[in-house]
């Protein structure tokens, strides 16, 4: 029971938003609750702005915008919410750009974008933050390479993405960025099951797990964590709430028992345990239109409470949730 507390206390974390202004540490409420919720690890920029947004100047596919929270303040909010004598500070979690406008992207009216930069200058982006970090008393220990990228609004995204081209390009940062620093930890977008993709939300091709494991594998890498998304509530009313506590909870001990074959039958049985398994991103999800807000009753702490418990029974290496909905945005009234 011990050591899952501990795994609950120094692997919780949460979703910065870097187009919220009120997280760029200037705002006591926002941070009040940030210190009071024991988040450790702050992923950041955002979901899919790290596939479309550079750390270092926030230049995305329409250019510098002004009003987004800026890494310089991104870490003054990381001092305001640190706590003396803590034996876990708060640090980011960082989203690295893949591919985004680096690689050519695909804007909102459907037309292909030029190649601007090249993967060479993504790759020697991420290892600039990483020699960043690691100059900081407290060094970002935890990375991701994109984010949802088999998905079709990912920026980046194209018609026949697959886990090989994910898993070629990972393995160089991979390799570039542990170059820097051995210590960090580095994790791969991926899928809590087997399916074949070219349908549906993730209209990738082919098996995506599997050829992203064979495809680093081939350069010598094998990712530290695989990244986890999951939304079950989403689209469902409140009728599914024993559902979403139930089942849904349980779901975290078939996606463990899922990976762990894939990764068995792909690599062999001696990397299960050794690559672990971290959900970034998740949250009980909405009613359709917003007609049942399951985020702001009580069902949402429970849901976020069981399926944080699960993680660490079944021995994941972290929870990182979204944070945007703990409070009322007008005046920080807490949800449950």
């Amino acid at each position: 029971r011990r050591q899952r507390q501990m795994c609950i206390r120094d692997r919780y974390g949460g979703n910065l938003t870097a187009w919220d202004g009120r997280q760029d540490g200037r705002n006591a409420a926002f941070n009040n609750l940030l210190i009071a919720s024991g988040r450790k690890y702050l992923r950041w920029p955002g979901g899919s702005w790290g596939d479309a947004y550079l750390w270092s100047d926030m230049e995305g596919p329409n250019g510098t915008n002004g009003w987004i929270v800026s890494y310089d303040e991104t870490l003054y909010l990381l001092d305001q919410i640190s706590r003396p004598g803590e034996a876990v500070a708060p640090t980011l979690q960082p989203i690295v750009n893949f591919p985004g406008n680096w690689y050519g992207y695909t804007d909102s009216q459907g037309n292909y974008r030029y190649q601007e930069h090249g993967h060479e200058a993504a790759v020697a982006a991420a290892v600039a933050w990483v020699q960043d970090q690691s100059g900081r008393v407290t060094t970002a220990p935890y990375w991701e390479i994109g984010n949802e990228i088999g998905g079709f609004w990912e920026e980046g995204w194209f018609e026949g993405i697959s886990g090989t081209y994910y898993g070629d390009y990972f393995a160089n940062f991979y390799l570039a960025m542990k170059a820097v620093n051995p210590d960090i930890k580095i994790g791969a977008c991926a899928e809590p099951y087997d399916r074949l993709g070219a349908g549906g939300q993730w209209d990738y091709a082919g098996h995506w797990d599997i050829e992203l494991l064979e495809a680093a594998y081939a350069k010598g890498v094998v990712p530290d964590f695989l990244i986890i998304h999951q939304y079950p509530g989403t689209g469902r009313p409140a009728s599914y709430n024993p559902t979403l506590l139930s089942a849904g909870v349980n779901d975290i001990a078939q996606f463990t028992s899922n990976m762990n074959d894939l990764i068995e039958t792909t690599l062999g049985s001696s990397y299960v345990g050794q690559i672990r398994y971290w959900m970034t991103e998740w949250d009980c999800g909405n009613d359709e239109n917003d007609a049942y807000r399951r985020k702001d009753a009580y069902v949402n702490a429970m849901f976020q409470l069981q399926y944080t418990l699960e993680m660490a029974r079944c021995n994941w290496e972290g929870s990182t949730p979204w944070t945007e909905s703990a409070y009322n945005q007008t005046n920080f009234e807490v949800y449950p």
